[in-house]
């Protein structure tokens, strides 16, 4: 069930994306509006593929990666220790 809803939701970003382009909005909040619907569909779309694998990730793995994401977001230079750091918690970790 929630592999179709992921699909819904990147197609339903995916469209608005794409109303925004074959009609460009003048004003430049809705410009924003534009992108950030084609980003968010496109990664949607990308879970939808991986969802599968995407189940195996354990819990835990979902905290790591939104504060590794939160300390690039305030630090960007920070991604050189955080990548390393992410793969090296996910080569460590216990397997079942």
């Amino acid at each position: 069930m929630r592999r179709h809803v992921l699909g819904i939701l990147a197609i339903g970003f995916l469209a608005l994306g794409a109303y925004f382009y074959i009609w460009p909005p003048v004003e430049g909040h809705k410009q924003f509006v534009h992108g950030s619907s084609m980003r968010i569909g496109i990664v949607l779309m990308a879970m939808w593929l991986a969802y599968p694998e995407i189940r195996q990730i354990p819990r835990w793995m979902y905290t790591v990666l939104f504060m590794a994401a939160a300390i690039v977001m305030i630090q960007p230079k920070a991604i050189l220790v955080v990548i390393p750091a992410l793969l090296v918690i996910w080569l460590l970790r216990k397997k079942n």
